[in-house]
């Protein structure tokens, strides 16, 4: 990116030949193509109050949720611009995904889906009250992870949950979904454990 006086450059040329790119001495000051990349440079935004814990992708928008026991949401076609909205139940709300095309989300010891991010039913559905505390979408499952037990679960529409076990107790924070594996982290310990079609390491 090039900027001559607030303006940004796009485009630059000596004579009638289009620059690729120009150097400061060793600094690159252009590079021909879009001034701006994605997850390198970034702008601050106003969000709706909340204390927000999580937020996902999906059926284009963007969706967060707010903890502390509360039903506030919000919504974004572009990322930029939100629009507030209410949780069917006020409660924890943790961890948000998008699979299967359903939004899912988690938290204290209940479930709420919605198939356009705006809609939401909760239901008691998860196989404990626990915390649940991530949920990721992967290999045709949903998968939630609870803390401070060896509790997991998993589910194929989002709504109907059935219950899983660890290999051990830990205060287990984040699951996510790569490589035909789920992989799971536990806060302030050295536990992990990890999930796949194909059995245990070898």
């Amino acid at each position: 990116m090039l900027k001559l006086g607030t303006q940004d450059i796009s485009a630059l040329y000596l004579g009638e030949t289009k620059i690729k790119r120009a150097y400061l001495g060793e600094t690159l000051v252009f590079e021909e193509g879009t001034p701006y990349e994605a997850g390198v440079d970034w702008w601050e935004m106003a969000m709706p109050s909340g204390r927000w814990t999580s937020v996902t992708y999906g059926n284009g928008k963007f969706i967060a949720v707010a903890g502390g026991n509360s039903d506030k949401a919000a919504y974004s076609i572009d990322g930029f611009n939100w629009t507030a909205m209410v949780m069917p139940l006020p409660r924890l709300w943790a961890s948000i995904t998008y699979g299967n095309d359903k939004f899912v989300v988690v938290g204290k010891g209940d479930v709420a889906y919605s198939t356009d991010g705006i809609k939401w039913t909760a239901v008691n559905a998860m196989p404990s009250t626990w915390y649940w505390a991530s949920v990721t979408y992967g290999n045709g499952k949903f998968v939630a992870v609870s803390s401070s037990s060896n509790k997991a679960a998993y589910s194929t529409d989002g709504i109907n949950w059935m219950e899983a076990t660890l290999p051990l107790s830990g205060s287990w924070c984040i699951v996510t979904c790569g490589d035909n594996k789920f992989v799971v982290l536990s806060e302030n310990t050295s536990k992990a454990a990890y999930s796949s079609d194909y059995g245990p390491p070898v």
